[in-house]
């Protein structure tokens, strides 16, 4: 991963003075408004109040702070390294490249939700978790369960793989899988509403998901074998699948396909019969259930990942789906694209790109480390810490408050360090990635974002 520069924004850029020629760590002070449009900056620039400061044309060496209750707006510009957001400043970009990253000062986002005057008394969005385990210990899984319980009022059941043969032939799924499966609904949480998210795609979102039967990604049973998604046999034993998943679980919210932008980008050759799998799926389980809300997630971290060229065509073809889709679905996991000093940024592309589908929205999948993510065989390590951990979830909820969300599922109750101790001998170093993104850490301690998440929970739910 690379880190990548700004994307646009829509933040109206006013001129009262501009100051041509080099400055060197600059401090604009308290209540006054000025523009730089400058070849070259060097040094730290510092907004400073209630500084309002217009940057264009310029490359800022290093830094860019912006302190207290500044506003910056940065125009057809560069910031060599880093861009800091203190207190309640802000800073806005247009069409600016930033080299290092954009980090916010954590204190400020507990202040500010900790404001009743900021935090609306009640909220209309539901607050979900998943039932995923930090060990392979009964004692993990009661524990779990208890958590989700007195912690959420939507549950997410997700599930990767699919029984292809015993959907196909009617024949009683495996008594594993249907172990799990009651696992998960007996962590529902009283009144609690169920999001149930199953998807024909494998973990890699690269093709056809693996079989699932005593364990997951066996290989696929003979009759699906070289099988494209679209085939007959196929579309057929998924429906089923998603049929008796249905009865059992009796879903309020359910996705079909999970995370199905990465298939374009993986293996676009595959696309077209996705599209058409999804859009027979959809249309036949509305017709079952239409009360039922279906839809499709995307990752919006990737939709963002300045790595990934072909983010346009994929944007595309994602919005083709919304015509099969009841609900804007983003998976949003900030830290996997260097997002997590870039909410605001990510959030309002988010609105710009979707609010014209008129659809309520769901994070379906949400999470970020509280601790730094190493990655030993790439040699890389992408920061982290408890109090950007808050001010992701800070973030999230806020945009919940304001906009038509019906849920929001924060993936990790607790840090699975219990499980990675097991498994990371056989498991791919990459699935310790989301390890440390649980509201309590690996010893069951409450972090920050426990806090900020309690804090938004106790709020009354309004009437539906």
């Amino acid at each position: 991963m690379r880190k990548s520069g700004w994307r646009a924004s829509a933040v109206g850029v006013v001129a009262v003075l501009v100051l041509l020629g080099l400055l060197h760590n600059s401090s604009v002070p308290a209540a006054t408004t000025q523009a730089f449009a400058c070849d070259g900056i060097g040094g730290n620039v510092r907004a400073q109040g209630r500084t309002t400061l217009h940057i264009e044309d310029s490359k800022i060496v290093p830094n860019l702070v912006a302190d207290q209750n500044a506003t910056v707006s940065l125009k057809n510009s560069t910031v060599e390294d880093e861009v800091h957001e203190v207190g309640h400043a802000t800073v806005h970009p247009i069409d600016t490249g930033v080299k290092g990253e954009v980090v916010s000062d954590p204190p400020a986002v507990v202040r500010r939700s900790a404001k009743a005057a900021s935090v609306p008394p009640t909220r209309s969005f539901r607050m979900g978790l998943t039932p995923f385990p930090y060990d392979l210990t009964l004692e993990a899984l009661a524990a779990t369960k208890d958590f989700l319980h007195r912690n959420a009022d939507v549950i997410s059941i997700h599930l990767e793989g699919v029984p292809w043969l015993e959907a196909h032939t009617g024949e009683p799924f495996h008594p594993n899988l249907m172990g799990d499966w009651q696992r998960h609904k007996e962590a529902t949480p009283p009144q609690g509403k169920v999001y149930l998210s199953l998807s024909p795609l494998n973990n890699g979102r690269s093709g056809i998901a693996g079989y699932r039967a005593a364990e997951e990604n066996l290989p696929l049973p003979a009759p699906f074998v070289g099988k494209a998604l679209d085939a007959p046999i196929v579309t057929s034993a998924y429906l089923s699948y998603c049929r008796r998943a249905i009865r059992y679980f009796r879903p309020d919210f359910m996705t079909i396909g999970i995370e199905v932008n990465e298939l374009f980008h993986n293996n676009r050759s595959q696309w077209q019969a996705y599209v058409t799998l999804h859009r027979r799926v959809y249309e036949t389980l509305k017709r079952e259930n239409p009360d039922l809300l279906i839809c499709v997630t995307f990752t919006l971290h990737n939709m963002l990942n300045a790595d990934w060229q072909d983010r346009g065509q994929m944007l595309a073809a994602t919005k083709e789906l919304m015509a099969y889709s009841d609900l804007v679905a983003a998976s949003f996991y900030p830290f996997m694209a260097m997002l997590g000093g870039r909410m605001d940024e990510s959030l309002l592309w988010l609105c710009e790109e979707f609010d014209g589908f008129e659809k309520p929205y769901i994070f379906s999948e949400s999470g970020q480390p509280a601790e730094p993510v190493v990655l030993k065989s790439l040699g890389f390590t992408i920061p982290a810490d408890p109090q950007r951990q808050c001010l992701v979830l800070d973030k999230l909820l806020s945009f919940a408050d304001r906009r038509p969300v019906e849920f929001l599922i924060w993936y990790l109750p607790r840090d699975y360090d219990g499980l990675w101790d097991k498994i990371q001998a056989t498991a791919p170093e990459f699935f310790g990635v989301w390890r440390d993104c649980g509201l309590l850490d690996g010893h069951g301690k409450q972090r920050p974002v426990y806090h900020l998440w309690r804090t938004h929970f106790q709020r009354p739910l309004r009437q539906e």
